[in-house]
C-alpha cells in the first residue's frame, strides 16, 4: 500500500530521543517490543552471541569469517570491535565487558 515503515519508525525513534513522544505512545510501542536503539540492540546481540561462543568453544578467538547458524556475522562484529578498541573508539564500559569475557 506504499506505507513507508522506515520513515515511520525513524520518526518515533527521533521523537523518543528528543523526549517528544507521549508516555502512552512510548508504552504502546514498548509493549510491541519496539527497538529504540538498533545499534545498541546489535551490540547486545553480539555480546550475547560471543558469550555463547565462549561457552561452546572455551575462548573468544573468533575467526573473522565466522557466522552463526542464524546468519549473525560474529567474526566481522568482533573484528570491528578490535579495530575500534585499537583506535580508542570503544567505550570503557564495552571494553570492560569484553575484557571480562577474555
Amino acid at each position: 500500500d506504499g506505507f513507508k515503515l522506515g520513515r515511520w519508525v525513524d520518526y518515533f525513534r527521533r521523537a523518543h530521543r528528543k523526549q517528544q513522544l507521549s508516555d502512552e505512545r512510548t508504552s504502546l510501542l514498548d509493549q510491541l517490543g519496539f527497538v529504540w536503539d538498533p545499534l545498541h540492540m546489535k551490540w547486545l546481540k553480539g555480546l550475547q552471541t560471543l558469550e555463547k561462543c565462549k561457552d561452546e568453544y572455551g575462548d573468544v578467538l573468533v575467526p573473522q569469517r565466522f557466522a552463526t547458524a542464524d546468519g549473525f556475522k560474529l567474526g566481522s562484529w568482533v573484528q570491528q570491535l578490535r579495530q575500534a578498541r585499537r583506535k580508542q573508539q570503544l567505550s570503557a564500559e564495552r571494553s570492560s565487558l569484553l575484557d571480562q569475557l577474555g
